[in-house]
């Protein structure tokens, strides 16, 4: 025969799971979880490097009297040229065929110079078209640029970057170091962002959507497991 306690714990009716601070953390900790997904996997702004293998060498490795392009760029409506003593004016240095190169004024083989960490934004003048040429085009050849310089450019689409580089005068000679943009149409980029000038690449967000997977799924199983517990308790009771 059944006792009292027993039966009236049959008959009882079924109520909701507590709402202990356990399963309160828990709710906190999936809350920030799905909020961290939900951000990770929507950055998406950026510097972007571009891929200089095999252009690392003297003026890129285009033959004298030739050119290149920068195949590389992944900019759609802008194409990138490097150019080595090319045609009868024998340019030689870097053009873009919309947009430019920043320039000190609105002549040929006159780039400006920035320091690591400078801005480059809409407040510099940019060459248009073919003109968005250094170092030397059409009779003018520009000073010696050396070690850690960068030169500034806007894609036709109005995307803003840098190219890392050097160049000697006397020799004719540009060599390539980096070069990367702003994956943000207008926005600002800092010259060398990605070696520490500041910003860098985004982040790939993997990592952090499975540290925030883990933290949920550990905070899944301590409730699971005090759950059970206090149900032993209430049956051994």
């Amino acid at each position: 025969m059944r006792s009292v306690r027993a039966e009236e714990q049959q008959n009882a009716p079924k109520q909701s799971p507590r709402r202990g601070p356990g399963r309160a953390r828990l709710e906190a900790y999936l809350a920030v979880g799905v909020s961290s997904l939900g951000l990770a996997s929507s950055a998406s702004a950026g510097v972007i490097s571009i891929d200089l293998s095999g252009l690392t060498g003297a003026n890129a490795g285009v033959a004298a009297g030739g050119y290149k392009i920068l195949s590389n760029f992944p900019v759609s409506g802008d194409t990138a040229y490097l150019l080595n003593g090319y045609g009868s004016k024998t340019v030689t240095g870097i053009a873009f065929n919309q947009s430019g190169i920043a320039t000190l004024d609105n002549g040929n083989a006159r780039p400006k110079n920035f320091a690591a960490g400078a801005t480059i934004d809409g407040n510099n003048l940019f060459n248009t078209g073919y003109a968005s040429v250094g170092f030397r085009a059409f009779g003018s050849v520009s000073a010696d640029v050396g070690a850690n310089s960068f030169l500034g450019f806007k894609t036709d689409n109005g995307r803003f970057g840098y190219i890392e580089v050097t160049w000697t005068a006397a020799t004719n000679t540009f060599f390539l170091q980096s070069t990367a943009y702003e994956s943000e149409i207008g926005v600002a980029i800092l010259a060398n962002a990605t070696s520490g000038g500041g910003g860098g690449e985004v982040p790939e967000p993997a990592s952090g959507a499975i540290a925030v997977l883990l933290m949920g799924g550990t905070a899944l199983r301590q409730w699971r497991k005090k759950r059970r517990q206090e149900s032993n308790e209430a049956v051994a009771s």
